[in-house]
């Protein structure tokens, strides 16, 4: 953090940028308390109540919030100004849009609301949270609520079938204001550990923070388009791919990391091209790397980046070709024959695309950054590897 993070904030700011430091909360005990499992994403929850219950920005020069890292017993009370504004991601996004607590529509900003219509309201206040769209409905609301929340008049009970599929099937990115965000971090803390119990898979603490907002009465509005991910789920934000040639799509995923600071900063420019403005209203305030990408034998997946890539000696990720999008309409899934070819369908391709070249880039800016503030040597040096020639796809047959 002191390295990397703290050189980006701005001379009038130099804590910007500020880190908080939890204690472990992955492990899953039973009613003794004796430890029988491990579920990381406890830590979600867990960590946002801590955070919220002990940030202080003042404990360290930096700003690293680390001497209540240790302390269990949780504060009573809320450590941020209740009309702050608290954003919850996960830490497999990459921002292209900046959030701010403001989604209504303009010409340079076209939201996708999961109702398909625009709400009543489309600012984050009290009372008032957004969030992102997922695709499991009204599946939390199938789990034994009576138990999970201890109550038999829960008001979690009481959520109709419309709005359990429309107002509370949320995910990251999260929005709302801290005094919201902290009554939800309470009742999510509390309501986890028994959905997990019951529901002992991955969606646990996201069908956890369902059931804790809907419990307290706090319908999201919950928008489709504020992350891509998925590429073959419709309910994200895609659209901004309907007028880009599929020839086009590596070279717009590469600037999509700064398309729309450009594009704002240029608007007088953009005024005259009305498609490319459209696009870049559309684009998504995040990328959500959780799935793997494939085309042709180009490939991306977190997990399959080196462990060791943000070092001196690591090279870079390798560029995909600019004509991605049309010198493949078929996949190969990375370390089986390279002879099977899958095919791709129209959407899938693109979108896929995309986000091969978008990660990909997001990843490059980020090494270039980590070496330039960290190593020592020059692009002629033999100390820092500056080459981009790090393939995913290959490191499966070697």
């Amino acid at each position: 953090h002191k390295k990397h993070v703290t050189p980006m904030s701005p001379p009038d700011e130099p804590n910007k940028f500020t880190l908080h430091l939890t204690p472990h909360f992955s492990a899953v005990k039973d009613e003794s308390g004796k430890v029988v499992g491990d579920y990381e994403f406890f830590n979600k929850p867990f960590g946002l109540l801590h955070f919220l219950q002990h940030y202080d920005d003042t404990a360290d020069q930096y700003g690293i919030s680390s001497k209540a890292a240790m302390e269990h017993q949780a504060s009573a009370s809320l450590k941020l100004n209740p009309n702050d504004i608290v954003i919850l991601l996960d830490p497999d996004m990459v921002l292209l849009r900046p959030f701010t607590q403001d989604f209504t529509p303009s010409s340079t900003y076209q939201p996708k609301f999961a109702r398909r219509k625009t709400p009543p309201y489309t600012k984050v206040t009290h009372g008032q949270p957004f969030a992102q769209e997922y695709g499991f409905g009204s599946s939390w609301a199938d789990l034994n609520l009576t138990r999970i929340t201890g109550s038999s008049s829960s008001p979690a009970l009481k959520v109709s079938n419309e709005a359990a599929r429309l107002d509370y099937p949320v995910g990251p990115p999260y929005v709302g204001t801290a005094n919201d965000m902290f009554k939800i971090a309470q009742k999510w803390v509390e309501f986890v550990p028994r959905t997990h119990k019951e529901h002992p898979h991955l969606l646990a603490e996201m069908f956890a923070y369902c059931i804790a907002a809907a419990h307290l009465q706090l319908p999201h509005v919950s928008i489709a388009s504020m992350m891509v991910s998925d590429q073959e789920v419709r309910e994200e934000g895609w659209d901004m791919l309907d007028n880009v040639a599929k020839e086009d799509l590596c070279e717009f995923g590469a600037s999509a990391t700064s398309l729309v600071g450009d594009t704002l900063s240029k608007m007088n420019e953009m005024k005259t091209n009305k498609d490319q403005l459209k696009t870049v209203a559309q684009i998504p305030n995040v990328l959500h790397l959780c799935q793997r990408y494939m085309v042709g034998e180009y490939f991306f997946g977190k997990r399959k980046l080196p462990y060791d890539y943000f070092s001196c000696e690591s090279p870079i990720l390798a560029t995909p070709p600019a004509n991605l999008g049309g010198m493949y309409d078929y996949r190969v899934r990375p370390g089986e024959s390279r002879d099977q070819h899958i095919p791709l369908d129209p959407s899938t391709l693109k979108r896929s695309v995309f986000m091969i070249c978008s990660a990909t880039k997001a990843l490059q800016d980020a090494a270039v950054y980590f070496k330039t503030q960290h190593c020592t040597g020059d692009e002629e040096g033999s100390h820092t590897n500056w080459k981009k020639e790090l393939n995913l796809f290959e490191l499966f047959y070697k």
